[in-house]
């Protein structure tokens, strides 16, 4: 089975999340968004969210219409990428981007008036930055005299004359250098205010914040009141902020299911003798860890990669879990892969007692919030671990140790040499490769 990429969906036969009404009912605004001085709507949400695959469910809905929708109606949209890995430097942004309008626009006949009062202003502007023009061979001596606000009217006038609204997406800005960021939006603040043109921006709404902000550095040192420039600043340049959709755990959960199980090619199916232990894992560490479907794949392609060359002293629930810490809790794995022997030893009294507890616990310590995942993810897999972390021996501590263990012995792994053996394996396969 060929290792899955993680790429954004396409179309809606791949809508696992079941946003495709959603992306619908996103294209109504795009039809109602008043365009009359411009607009920009902004999809907003973290990494992993799905904003890519959001906007190719609103293209292909989109082009799905087009069948239906007469051509120059104002009901007419067209769609048009800017990619902004694509520029040099932040001096080369504003060039490049309105040389990549002119050079769409002029495919289109009813846009050639537009372009050809674009390229002058697209000149104009450039000039401020140093930038060489973009209509040199053609445009170097037209009115060279001409100012920028008589070049942008013209610009608008030619564009009020179009009844289809221009949608320009402008995805990943959040994953720009902080300087690149600031760029990009002053970009389309500089240009965002043309007729029937809309800028749908999908971004990560905090990390924005921080790469806009002048006063993150004040907030840092202790000063939490002062008012973020960025928040202001995007609030007033984004008219329409649309947040993607909530990813419904119960279905996150079941592609989860379904995908690691792909990943392991349904060899064997999970036996009788491992199912508890499978559960663990994928209850108990997975289930926690995962926020998207960026993190189903990573996943599920991390455990592909293992099961390729298939290494049978290493049980499927084990593999998983120590996966999913790798991927997600890199820090902890860290220290894991330090703590072999203190993992599986069990406490005698001795003095080796106190490095195998500052171990112990400098793994949960190193997952911050997560702490209580890992210490669930040695209650289950390392049992012998936990004694040095349970200092009052009550009961229910006592219950969930003695229960790891029935469940570790029924599956054949109690045996703290077999863990041993079993996380030496690992970490020889695993050490090294990143996903």
């Amino acid at each position: 089975m060929p290792i899955k990429s993680d790429n954004p969906i396409r179309t809606k036969g791949d809508d696992v999340l079941d946003r495709a009404k959603c992306a619908k009912d996103f294209v109504s605004i795009i039809r109602d968004v008043d365009v009359s001085e411009g607009a920009i709507i902004g999809i907003v949400g973290s990494w992993g969210s799905g904003k890519t695959s959001f906007i190719n469910l609103v293209r292909e809905h989109l082009e799905s219409e087009k069948s239906t929708t007469p051509e120059n109606s104002t009901s007419d949209v067209q769609m048009i990428d800017f990619n902004p890995w694509l520029f040099s430097g932040v001096d080369d942004l504003v060039r490049v981007f309105l040389a990549d309008l002119s050079s769409v626009l002029k495919v289109n006949k009813k846009y050639r008036d537009v372009v050809k009062s674009l390229i002058p202003y697209a000149d104009l502007i450039s000039s401020l930055a140093g930038a060489p023009p973009v209509g040199a061979p053609l445009y170097r001596f037209f009115r060279k005299k001409q100012n920028i606000a008589d070049s942008k009217r013209n610009v608008e006038k030619k564009l009020r004359k179009q009844t289809t609204r221009l949608v320009v997406v402008i995805d990943d800005i959040d994953r720009l250098s902080a300087r690149e960021v600031r760029e990009m939006f002053r970009c389309i603040r500089l240009v965002a205010a043309f007729p029937n043109i809309i800028y749908v921006v999908a971004f990560d709404w905090h990390r924005t914040v921080l790469a806009l902000d002048d006063t993150v550095a004040r907030r840092l040192n202790g000063k939490e009141k002062e008012s973020s420039w960025g928040q202001d600043y995007l609030e007033k340049i984004v008219q329409v902020k649309y947040n993607i959709p909530e990813i419904n755990l119960d279905i996150l959960h079941k592609q989860c299911e379904r995908e690691l199980g792909k990943a392991l090619g349904h060899r064997d199916g999970i036996s009788e003798s491992i199912a508890e232990l499978y559960l663990a894992a994928r209850d108990e560490v997975v289930k926690p860890l995962i926020r998207n479907m960026r993190d189903v794949r990573r996943l599920a392609s991390a455990i592909r990669t293992k099961i390729v060359t298939p290494n049978e002293l290493i049980p499927v629930p084990y593999l998983i879990a120590l996966e999913a810490v790798r991927i997600f809790l890199p820090e902890t794995f860290a220290v894991l892969c330090s703590s072999v022997d203190n993992l599986t030893r069990r406490a005698d009294g001795s003095s080796e007692d106190a490095s195998c507890r500052w171990h112990a616990e400098k793994m949960i310590k190193a997952a911050n919030d997560k702490n209580g995942i890992v210490r669930d993810f040695l209650l289950a897999f390392f049992p012998a671990s936990f004694d040095y972390l349970v200092t009052n021996r009550a009961p229910e501590y006592i219950d969930r140790i003695e229960e790891s263990r029935r469940v570790l012995k029924k599956s054949g792994i109690l045996d703290e040499e077999r863990q041993k053996q079993i996380l030496k394996s690992y970490l020889g396969i695993a050490v090294g490769r990143s996903q």
